[in-house]
């Protein structure tokens, strides 16, 4: 048996989580479950799973004065689960909410792939934008910007529009795998289910021939149907 260094990354995730677990809270505090099956993992734009299913599910430990700390875990196509670990804190302030986070993306079968990211997101209403940074991205020592914008828009009672936009901006494309992108999605949403309809402005079949693990781009905007249920604990 060999021994397996800990990284940074991770360290840094646990101790945010333990904080917050650890920390004496009132019973205003909540544990939930979710659980989600997809036709296709799409992550900004593009598929970890290669365009095939995927089962999905996490557990999050929150408090309503603002502060959280949860674990979610995807199948990919990159030769190893996907298991996040993350923290951080989130609240509302005229109207305005604000959350700021720490997110350790982990392979535990190709640990190469490890990366972590930090995030900052702003709502207000039906819209909200959203910052992640890393000089770190997919494992590959390359500093990452990615800055989405969106809208969710209630047309009646259950049904909802997304709207989604983001760009993904790399500091070495040519070691990240990826020339810098935008991606944009439609979706509706109703009840437990959503259907949404995807594209990038990536180069047609980046990726799909395994150069890029299992992230790649069909080249075609793709529908992804998802079913996805939370619950208390």
């Amino acid at each position: 048996m060999t021994s397996k260094t800990i990284p940074p990354s991770f360290g840094a995730v646990m101790t945010l989580v333990t904080a917050i677990v650890l920390a004496p809270m009132p019973a205003s505090a909540e544990l939930s479950g979710n659980i989600g099956l997809t036709s296709n993992y799409i992550w900004r734009g593009t598929t970890q799973t290669a365009g095939d299913a995927a089962i999905q599910g996490g557990l999050d430990y929150a408090h309503e004065a603002g502060p959280y700390a949860g674990i979610w875990t995807s199948n990919t196509s990159f030769g190893s689960p996907e298991l996040d670990l993350y923290a951080g804190f989130g609240g509302e302030v005229a109207a305005i909410g604000y959350d700021v986070s720490l997110i350790d993306y982990m392979y535990p079968q190709a640990d190469d792939l490890d990366w972590l990211e930090v995030n900052g997101s702003l709502s207000y209403g039906m819209f909200s934008a959203s910052l992640g940074v890393t000089d770190d991205v997919f494992g590959t020592d390359t500093d990452a910007t990615y800055f989405a914008l969106g809208a969710d828009i209630a047309i009646k009672e259950d049904v909802t529009v997304n709207l989604h936009i983001g760009t993904y901006d790399f500091d070495t494309p040519a070691a990240a795998g990826f020339d810098d992108y935008v991606h944009y999605s439609v979706g509706v949403s109703k009840g437990d289910f959503n259907v949404m309809l995807t594209d990038t402005d990536l180069d047609p079949d980046m990726g799909c021939d395994g150069s890029a693990g299992g992230t790649c781009v069909d080249g075609d905007p793709t529908v992804v149907v998802t079913w996805g249920q939370s619950f208390d604990l």
